[in-house]
């Protein structure tokens, strides 16, 4: 994985689909979708969400 610094941190806040890709930190508050294969630090999901695709994850929390 790549150094923390050179990712991005999305956020989906309601319900919104973001694109695989490689990202440091996802945050998902209410209902979001992942298409694609996706690579992160950190994945925390309040709600619902799902991945279309390979998920590596190094830290996931799900509430």
């Amino acid at each position: 994985m790549t150094a923390t610094t050179d990712l991005q941190d999305i956020k989906i806040s309601g319900s919104g689909k973001l694109l695989g890709g490689r990202y440091n930190q996802v945050k998902i508050s209410g209902s979001g979708k992942i298409g694609g294969e996706i690579e992160a630090n950190r994945v925390k999901i309040s709600g619902s969400g799902s991945v279309e695709g390979k998920a590596v994850i190094k830290e996931l929390n799900v509430s």
